[in-house]
């Protein structure tokens, strides 16, 4: 009886949170898009990458502000590719959290790359971290960008918020 109404509250949450953020000056305003173009199959992958990136982002509540209007935003973020390597080989170790059990074939890793652009500046990240091509791999990935980015923003926050239009 209850458990609908809670749900539906919880998953109003952070949109409300993230409209109420917008409205702080002290907060980086980042707006997170791909390019529309590309294989489809591509163009999904990326787009699904977006919905993490921001998720991961907007969980930065004191820091940053997620926009969906890229003329509010101090920071543009484009997902620019999806990619797989293939690590170096280690013999004698089990499977590492995250990681298939077994298997002959190596295992391919996950590669987030996304270019932030401010002052008309474009800046390159990409997950240090090295995680099997999973989708919670695609998600750590993610995860790991948010953290170079918030740290990317703290180091410039003041730059930032003087130059706000």
């Amino acid at each position: 009886m209850f458990a609908v109404p809670l749900f539906l509250l919880l998953l109003g949450a952070p949109a409300q949170a993230t409209q109420g953020a917008q409205a702080d000056p002290a907060l980086v305003r980042v707006f997170v898009h791909t390019d529309d173009g590309g294989d489809p199959v591509e163009l999904a992958a990326r787009r699904e990458s977006v919905k993490d990136l921001t998720a991961a982002l907007a969980a930065r509540k004191k820091t940053i502000a997620i926009v969906t209007d890229e003329d509010l935003a101090d920071l543009a973020i484009e997902v620019i590719d999806r990619s797989l390597t293939v690590p170096r080989v280690v013999f004698g170790v089990g499977a590492r959290p995250g990681q298939p059990p077994g298997g002959d074939a190596p295992m391919r890793a996950v590669v987030l790359r996304v270019e932030l652009t401010w002052a008309d500046e474009p800046f390159e990240f990409k997950n240090k971290n090295t995680v099997a091509e999973t989708r919670p791999g695609w998600k750590s990935a993610a995860d790991d960008l948010a953290k170079q980015i918030d740290k990317w923003i703290a180091e410039r926050r003041n730059e930032i918020l003087r130059r706000r239009r």
